[in-house]
């Protein structure tokens, strides 16, 4: 099955706001969620962010604003949201704040010599393969500095390889073992990043309106 994650959207697309729908809608909320959750982490404006499945900046544009200049660093594989996401850049009036965009499908940030002390991820492990998380992983670790931590937003399993369909929010939305949005058991994400050199916190819930939980990485 397809991700939609993969489709390009148009000028015309973009225009219409097509990009807000295509990451989940709930602009506002759930983008208010990533500043919310990193500042009550200890972040501060002086602090870098890697964001890593950043998309159109629906959580960006938060902690763009609050960030000081060239602070912040998104990534994403959908070059057409990050396109979209310059638009918003423009819409919000934050383009002097020079956030780096990178569009890339491997994870890779260039050639940006930097350890990061926040990495997160929102709504990326729910469309990522857990040979994908795994890669994911295998780079976080040469990003994060020696007391940083990756925190990323998932779907919970209550066990391994999972295979009913498992229903999320009030709404009926739904994750599955074979198909996006994925969902995760705590023992399939620890073995991973245990692999990579990662110990996991499982952090839980965090006030995501869709039921998605948070973990958190750091070095072992």
């Amino acid at each position: 099955m397809k991700d939609i994650y993969t489709t390009q959207l148009t000028k015309t697309d973009i225009e219409l706001n097509a990009h807000r729908e295509m990451v989940g809608g709930l602009w506002d909320e759930i983008g208010g969620l990533h500043l919310t959750f990193l500042v009550n982490e200890g972040l501060l404006p002086s602090h870098d962010v890697l964001d890593i499945g950043c998309g159109c900046l629906r959580g960006g544009i938060p902690l763009i604003r609050y960030l000081e200049n060239y602070r912040y660093y998104g990534i994403d594989k959908n070059k057409s949201l990050v396109q979209a996401g310059q638009i918003e850049l423009r819409k919000y009036d934050l383009t002097d704040k020079d956030p780096y965009l990178i569009v890339n499908d491997q994870f890779l940030i260039g050639n940006i010599k930097k350890r990061f002390k926040y990495i997160i991820s929102v709504s990326l492990f729910t469309h990522l393969t857990l040979d994908a998380i795994d890669s994911c992983l295998k780079l976080v670790r040469e990003y994060l500095s020696s007391s940083g931590t990756y925190f990323s937003s998932f779907f919970l399993a209550p066990s391994p390889q999972y295979s009913d369909s498992i229903t999320q929010d009030k709404k009926g939305k739904q994750s599955h073992l074979d198909r996006p949005p994925y969902h995760y058991s705590l023992v399939e994400l620890k073995q991973i990043a245990n692999r990579n050199g990662l110990e996991t916190v499982y952090l839980g819930e965090w006030g995501h309106p869709r039921n998605q939980k948070m973990i958190a990485f750091k070095l072992a």
